[in-house]
């Protein structure tokens, strides 16, 4: 009945009808009457005609815990898994839904160019041209090869990929698809600190005023902002900091939204305000309040906006700050330092805890930059371009970066126009065909289990690396957990 769902769902956190709801889905699966359902899995057969695979969602770094719904080798629905630390059961659209549309040409054979087009190759066959292209470059140094990852691949495989081509064949390019922007910057602040200084999100269940800078939660991580929006229906206030219009405006006590200046002026506003007002020990009143009126003047926003905002942050006992790519995007150390000493002057890093989160990027992008593929993607004087894409979706940017006159190899589950101007082509698994280990962004490492078989004809990403090192004499042995805390991580790593 409406009513024992809408109890099932405010005991989510979700009241029935609340138009901050996150089009989760959640709805569907816990419905007792089987009244609501999702299209994609209507009428394709009963919960006893199916099976059942816990595994991890790879929409994001979050990593939330499902549990696959397949029957006859194929992916009907996914659910959320009540039982996985993470999410507790919630997912968001991305995970439940979009996770099994798929309207792009699938891949099924190897491609090779000849004569001007692509034709249908063995696996041998495409092994050994792409050996044969690439062996004279790999025994020289550096190598003339410009290597990319995506960050959706397992940990093993860009450990894998990293051995191969950076340690290896010592070619000076080799990153992964989001090259490092949403997570070099801590990685490197980590090592230059030799400590971490992020948290989990735990922090935002006990949290009493939140902070969210840099990242829009209703579009991206929907799982965190879920939890965000869980707090602030609870009474949390919440603070944003966004120059663009942010999904979670309407939620927020105070809204942010600077026409210049750069973060580091609105962090340094905000500590004068919260001094201005006795929240804070810093510097002398006068002192802030002059920092304040320039930082204002700077930034465009007003210095009572600012003030309003200092008394909701001064007012907690656990705040927690929520960041993302609007700041480690912009490459800028000192934005991110600024964020972390912020942080410490109102306690949302402690000696023993930290209530600084960052919303990373793709599903491994933290365990991409603890194997340190963060370097922009330069093509530039590269013989061969080496492409390991899987089923991510390459970017019209990363297409026009490709030196037209280097030879191409992509590993990738979809055609697309890049992979059309391909010289070989590898049909790589889809994110449900594939098994192995993902880095979450608080830390967490999390298994991913193979959910359907694959075709025949098509072969893991992993390993066809390992193919084509046997076939250049190069080494496949590598301890890939060693290698992921060999570095001091932005988060501790719970490996």
């Amino acid at each position: 009945s409406r009513g024992t769902l809408g109890l099932l769902i405010a005991d989510l956190g979700q009241p029935l009808g609340d138009s901050n709801c996150v089009s989760c889905g959640t709805c569907l699966q816990v419905c007792p009457t089987g009244a609501l359902m999702d299209r994609h899995s209507a009428y394709l057969g009963l919960d006893t005609q199916s099976e059942k695979t816990e595994s991890i969602c790879l929409a994001c770094s979050v990593g939330c815990g499902i549990k696959a719904v397949t029957r006859n080798n194929s992916l009907i629905r996914i659910e959320g898994n009540w039982a996985a630390p993470v999410n507790s059961g919630i997912l968001c659209k991305a995970g439940r839904f979009e996770a099994i549309e798929t309207r792009q040409k699938r891949l099924t054979s190897p491609l090779i160019r000849k004569n001007g087009a692509q034709v249908e190759a063995t696996w041998d066959e495409a092994i050994e041209t792409v050996a044969g292209k690439i062996k004279p470059l790999a025994e020289k140094s550096p190598a003339k090869v410009a290597a990319l990852v995506s960050s959706r691949l397992p940990a093993e495989t860009l450990a894998l990929f990293k051995y191969i081509f950076a340690d290896q064949m010592s070619s000076s390019m080799v990153t992964c698809a989001e090259e490092g922007k949403p997570s070099a910057l801590p990685a490197d602040l980590s090592v230059e600190l030799g400590r971490s200084f992020e948290g989990s999100l735990e922090a935002i269940n006990n949290s009493d005023c939140l902070i969210v800078i840099g990242a829009d939660l209703g579009t991206d991580h929907m799982v965190a902002g879920f939890k965000v929006k869980r707090k602030v229906l609870e009474g949390a206030p919440l603070v944003v900091i966004d120059p663009q219009e942010n999904s979670f405006d309407d939620l927020a006590g105070c809204v942010l939204k600077a026409t210049g200046g750069t973060d580091v002026d609105i962090l340094r506003a905000l500590s004068s305000a919260l001094v201005q007002e006795g929240l804070i020990e810093r510097e002398t009143t006068l002192q802030c309040r002059t920092a304040l009126e320039k930082c204002a003047a700077v930034t465009g926003i007003s210095a009572e906006t600012y003030l309003t905002a200092a008394r909701l942050i001064g007012a907690a006992s656990n705040p927690v700050i929520l960041y993302g790519k609007g700041i480690t995007g912009s490459e800028d150390m000192n934005i991110l330092k600024g964020l972390v000493t912020f942080a410490e002057s109102i306690g949302a890093i402690g000696e023993t805890w930290s209530g600084l989160v960052s919303v990373k990027g793709k599903a491994n992008s933290l365990a991409a930059a603890q194997f340190g593929l963060t370097s922009a993607f330069e093509t530039t004087g590269s013989e061969v371009i080496f492409l390991s894409l899987g089923d991510d979706v390459s970017s019209n940017r990363l297409h026009k970066r490709l030196n037209k006159e280097a030879f191409k190899i992509i590993q990738s589950t979809y055609s697309s126009t890049l992979v059309e101007e391909a010289d070989v082509v590898f049909p790589a698994l889809a994110w449900q065909e594939q098994r192995g280990h993902y880095l979450n962004l608080e830390g967490r490492l999390q298994f991913a289990e193979q959910i359907v078989t694959p075709p025949e004809s098509i072969r893991s990403n992993h390993d066809v690396l390992i193919l084509l090192a046997e076939k250049l004499g190069l080494d496949t042995q590598i301890d890939w957990k060693a290698a992921l805390v060999e570095q001091t991580a932005p988060v501790m790593i719970a490996a």
